[in-house]
């Protein structure tokens, strides 16, 4: 199996990568029948008659990659040994069941190969799923990966060792089936990138390794929903600074690290959100940093619109991390919130 499969990032961790098993959980219920039209995060696909989906993510430990869709056509219990995988339905298989998963890599897709058309399975190799499952698996791995709309994906098809052909070819029509919504592509290493969420803000967002996200409002000027704080440096905030100026994050960044105060600009009229600049594929600094009220010291402004609302950036540090700065804010996926 590739080094890039074994790589799992839990939730609740927003700079490390840790081991590969974690702990087992309850049964998951399976969702809508054959022939349904499945969706979920930009993807569709259809079940085949006597196959049935799992209702929610059978590895709720894995971040990056991220479980899409496991289907199969035995019982589908979530947990297990390890955390990559699905582990518990892989070793509640029978010998004529067959199972498949589609886990998105978040991060730069270069080394993905495009999706092929039609799908045909790789030939069978030993992988961590065998092991995952538990001792004597009753199944065969077929392990790939693909990319697709800006997007990387690895897939595992789980074949029992006395899966009927046709079996197999269901679970190759499923992948055929595949319709996937496109993405602003993440420049930054797929085995690094971590997403976070901005709670309730449809605001997605990816970091790379030693960047971190202070969820505390840093000022009292803006509303503490509408603002994002990323930087590379501890910082021990209990309340926001008075005013507009994150004081308390300028004393704490030291020359080395970087640091991006980001806020959403609501309230505006139609006519003014559309003075707002469009957001481009990808996002360019000024020539040269400037001094902003508020802002502490010269920076690197950025102010766009995207989804019907308009956003300000400021970032702060050396080139190498105004480069990483710059991939994050381009990584980022915003939500319409009407």
């Amino acid at each position: 199996m590739r080094r890039r499969a074994a790589t799992v990032l839990l939730l609740g961790t927003l700079a490390l990568p840790v081991g590969a098993c974690g702990g087992g959980g309850p049964a998951s219920q399976t969702g809508p029948a054959a022939g349904t039209r499945m969706r979920g995060d930009g993807i569709r696909y259809t079940l085949p008659a006597g196959w049935h989906a799992a209702a929610h993510s059978l590895t709720p430990h894995l971040v990056n990659p991220r479980e899409l869709l496991t289907v199969g056509t035995g019982a589908l219990p979530a947990g297990g040994r390890c955390a990559q995988f699905p582990s518990a339905a892989l070793g509640a298989m029978r010998p004529r069941d067959v199972l498949l998963t589609v886990q998105e890599r978040y991060g730069s897709t270069g080394s993905f190969p495009r999706r092929p058309s039609p799908f045909v399975l790789p030939p069978a190799e030993q992988t961590e799923a065998e092991s995952c499952a538990g001792p004597h698996p009753a199944f065969a791995s077929h392990w790939f990966e693909f990319r697709d709309g800006g997007r990387g994906f690895h897939v595992l098809v789980a074949v029992g060792r006395a899966a009927p052909r046709e079996r197999v070819r269901e679970a190759v029509a499923v992948l055929d089936s595949l319709r996937i919504a496109r993405r602003r592509p993440v420049l930054i290493n797929g085995d690094e990138a971590l997403p976070y969420d901005k709670p309730g803000r449809g605001i997605q967002v990816f970091l790379p390794i030693g960047w971190r996200v202070y969820g505390q409002p840093l000022t009292q000027a803006i509303s503490g929903r509408n603002q994002i704080a990323l930087g590379t440096f501890p910082l021990h905030q209990r309340r926001p600074d008075t005013n507009c100026t994150p004081a308390s994050a300028f004393r704490a960044m030291r020359p080395a690290d970087g640091f991006i105060y980001m806020f959403e600009i609501d309230g505006l009229s139609r006519r003014t959100l559309d003075r707002v600049p469009p957001r481009p594929p990808r996002l360019r600094l000024p020539r040269s940093p400037q001094p902003y009220e508020c802002m502490g010291p010269a920076n690197w402004m950025v102010r766009f619109r995207d989804g019907g609302r308009a956003f300000q950036a400021h970032i702060y540090g050396p080139p190498k991390r105004r480069r990483d700065a710059l991939a994050i804010l381009d990584s980022m996926r915003i939500r319409p919130l009407r």
